[in-house]
């Protein structure tokens, strides 16, 4: 019987109709602990690609290992982003991206080099490189 190529068609069809989230872990499956971290993406969370969805499981997970201190300052800085105006935070989205994709020993020369800069040397770059 043709069953089984009728499944794998209408499996294929689902994927191309409905894109990859047809396998995305739904909403309800999330462990509540991880539905509370990710509250923020609730509304939306059927729209996110599996692989976006996976990644914020990821780091849902890293959160609870994080000290005290730590989420503190991550959550400082994440409501300041979020603050930003959406062309600001495309901008830093943009540098971000420019950032991951050198060459790992730049990266760190660039870092090690900030690391040395005085405060008011890194309010000056950051006037600059706005």
């Amino acid at each position: 019987m043709k069953l089984p190529y009728i499944k794998t068609g209408l499996i294929i069809f689902g994927m191309a109709v409905f894109g990859s989230n047809a396998l995305a872990v739904e909403w309800d499956q999330l462990e509540p602990g991880a539905q509370e971290m990710l509250q923020p993406f609730r509304q939306h969370w059927d729209n996110i690609p599996e692989p976006k969805q996976n990644k914020l499981l990821q780091r849902a997970e890293h959160w609870k290992t994080l000290p005290p201190e730590k989420r503190v300052r991550v959550q400082k800085k994440l409501q300041h982003f979020l603050s930003l105006p959406p062309a600001e935070r495309q901008r830093l989205h943009k540098k971000k991206e420019w950032f991951k994709n050198l060459p790992p020993e730049r990266r760190r020369e660039l870092r090690e080099k900030w690391k040395k800069m005085t405060p008011e040397e890194r309010r000056r770059f950051r006037q600059r490189h706005r």
